[in-house]
């Protein structure tokens, strides 16, 4: 069900069977699931998860490059970032979906980066999800590639 939802990305690695045969395996990875959906191993026709070893994947957390301002309310910023073609985009996001050095206060501004999850990449281009709807268009915009960086998932307690 949750293929349904969400186009899921797709990454390849080396896995060692039961038998200690090495596979290539494509894992399935649903951006809004730190959790593999499937895992296929590749040239033996087989989907059942016995047929090779795999442990729970973690995929990294990614974060794009904004300039936040403080916005009304009270661990609130206005955020500003630019998508693939030069064109800004503005919304809304908490305290909690941003990483900084030091938040602004005031009128101040600052470099930060905004939580976003990579729905596809390609050709140096990535959609990415945003934590809020942003003003102009939805809540998905195209980016560089260049202007993501990607850090170890945080666990929730």
């Amino acid at each position: 069900m949750l293929d349904r939802l969400c186009k899921p990305a797709l990454a390849q690695k080396w896995e060692t069977t039961k038998n200690r045969t090495p596979h290539l395996v494509s894992l399935k990875i649903c951006p809004h699931n730190l959790y593999a959906l499937r895992a296929y191993a590749v040239g033996t026709g087989s989907t059942s998860p016995d047929t090779f070893c795999m442990d729970e994947i973690m995929t990294d957390q990614a974060w794009l490059r904004c300039t936040i301002s403080p916005g009304q309310f009270s661990g609130e910023y206005a955020v500003k970032g630019e998508m693939y073609n030069g064109e800004g985009f503005s919304l809304f996001a908490s305290e909690e979906d941003l990483e900084c050095r030091q938040f602004p206060s005031g009128s101040e501004r600052t470099s930060a980066w905004i939580m976003v999850q990579v729905i596809e990449q390609d050709k140096g281009l990535a959609l990415v999800g945003l934590p809020a709807q942003t003003l102009e268009n939805g809540q998905t915009v195209t980016v560089s590639a260049s202007s993501l960086k990607f850090s170890p998932a945080k666990q929730k307690a």
